[in-house]
């Protein structure tokens, strides 16, 4: 293998000399970066790099930066295992210098290490967590990132669990959160995301009152805090156990009253889309709970759609699609009977009228009220469905077929997923039998010049051939030619119109 390694032995020899540091760094980097991989990684197996380290310490920032950009290169072509055997008093030697770069090395580098569970052990040790947690307060964005994205991942892990919440490590956190807003909400969301993990995370939350105080962020006079509180804990609900913790400690209907005196609040009307969002998730993971505990959060629900705040609207609007992606969701909200029907006729006079973007948004909220996997497909949830979809409007499906002659690809990939969603029930198939123009648009491999929606278009057909009904719904032929045209779209690039 023809690396000129000798040269690369020489340079690195070289920087042991204070002399040309930044010229003879630079020389390395462009030689290095000229290399393919497999001689990238010969050369840094070979190469001592020691010199590169020390050169972290420089107080030239020009060499300490080109010298981070080498490492990286260098380091990120071994093994994790291979990095910390050779390097790892190194990279703990990095994160306690002055440097940011040495710093966000050692970080990335563990981070990299930290996905195999052999190596946590070693990564997690308490000296070198000490560092990282330090890394959270600072200044530089990528750095605390970095840092918190280390914690989280090694949260995943039980035994480095223990050592991110002993007594020395908890104590600096926080000391951390008294530094100021950023720095403890950036403590909070690494907290939150371990806890999302696992019960066992979010016990460990728990017990060292992370939860607790950040649930009183909630009081804030700081309608900011208030939000970014919402935000972590709505991260919280998604998982089944947060959910039951959100529930078990009265969190939930916290939120619920929040919303009901929401009105008497100073800005609270920026709180409402937010709450929403929260009760949205709690319906979608829990319809059942949400519908019997939280009634009067699903009225103001209702309410929102008669806002003439636009985003207000597109949170609703949301919030109604997560409401109804579960069977048990479907049926609760269609025992609302009027109030359903006018929510869905605002998200169909959305799709009609509202800028792009919003109206990829009703698409999205329409597709998800209306979808029905084929193994949950009984005939009074598809009744349901039907009933969901003709609610629109008369012609609904002439309302979508409409939207394929936007130009704007985000739209059309919108129009398209709803219309793999009623392609994938019988009701639906029907609908897309009688539509004129509709079997030839899907035939059409002209007309579609975005990549993301030819794969859209080639989805419905894909639905429609392996579905059981389709055959007696549009007939074999039909059917022949629609996978047919799947067979030479694969194998056709784009045609792009000028």
């Amino acid at each position: 293998m023809c690396t000129n390694f000798q040269w690369f032995q020489t340079k690195v020899f070289e920087l042991r000399s204070d002399c040309k540091r930044a010229e003879i760094l630079t020389e390395l980097k462009s030689a290095m970066k000229s290399k393919d991989e497999s001689q990238q990684k010969y050369i840094a197996q070979n190469l001592q790099l020691e010199e590169a380290f020390d050169c972290l310490t420089s107080s030239e920032k020009e060499v300490v930066d080109v010298a981070g950009q080498i490492l990286s290169l260098s380091l990120g072509s071994l093994d994790s295992n291979v990095v910390l055997g050779q390097y790892l008093d190194h990279l703990k030697r990095a994160l306690c210098q002055s440097s940011v770069t040495g710093k966000k090395l050692a970080v990335d580098e563990l981070y990299r290490a930290a996905h195999h569970s052999e190596l946590v052990s070693t990564v997690s040790q308490l000296d070198i967590l000490e560092s990282v947690v330090t890394c959270l307060k600072s200044s530089d964005i990528a750095l605390a990132k970095s840092a918190s994205a280390l914690l989280v991942k090694l949260g995943e892990y039980p035994s480095a669990l223990d050592v991110i919440f002993s007594q020395g490590i908890i104590e600096t956190l926080k000391c951390i959160q008294t530094k100021g807003d950023i720095t403890r909400f950036r403590v909070f969301e690494v907290t939150i995301l371990i806890a999302t993990h696992s019960l066992e995370g979010l016990c460990a939350c728990e017990n060292n009152g992370f939860l607790k105080t950040l649930v009183k962020e909630l009081e804030s006079e700081d309608v900011i805090m208030q939000l970014n509180a919402l935000e972590l804990l709505s991260k919280l609900a998604r998982q089944s156990h947060g959910l039951v913790w959100l529930q078990e400690h009265g969190i939930l209907r916290l939120l619920a009253d929040k919303m009901l005196s929401i009105e008497e609040e100073p800005l609270g009307h920026l709180l409402l889309p937010g709450l929403l969002k929260m009760f949205g998730i709690v319906a979608q993971n829990s319809p059942k709970h949400f519908f019997d505990h939280y009634p009067e959060v699903l009225t103001l629900l209702f309410e929102s759609f008669d806002t003439s705040d636009m985003n207000l609207l597109g949170i609703a609007m949301d919030t109604l699609g997560c409401v109804a992606r579960s069977v048990e969701g479907k049926l609760m909200l269609y025992n609302h009977g009027d109030q359903a029907k006018s929510a869905i006729k605002k998200i169909a006079h959305a799709i009609q009228t509202f800028p792009q973007l919003h109206k990829a948004r009703a698409l999205k909220a329409m597709a998800d009220i209306v979808e029905l996997k084929r193994d949950v497909q009984e005939s009074h949830v598809l009744q349901i469905t039907k009933d969901f979809f003709h609610w629109v409007s008369d012609e609904p499906l002439t309302l979508v077929m409409e939207i394929f002659e936007n130009q704007f690809p985000k739209l059309r990939l919108a129009g398209l997923h709803l219309l793999r969603v009623l392609a994938e029930q019988e009701w639906g198939q029907m609908l897309i039998e009688k539509q004129p123009g509709i079997i030839e648009f899907l035939l059409d491999r002209v007309m579609e010049s975005h990549k993301y929606c030819k794969n859209g278009k080639i989805a419905v057909v894909k639905t429609i051939v392996e579905s059981p009904t389709s055959s007696s719904v549009f007939g074999s032929e039909t059917v022949a030619k629609l996978k047919k045209s799947i067979q030479i779209r694969v194998q056709t690039p784009i045609v792009r119109r000028v």
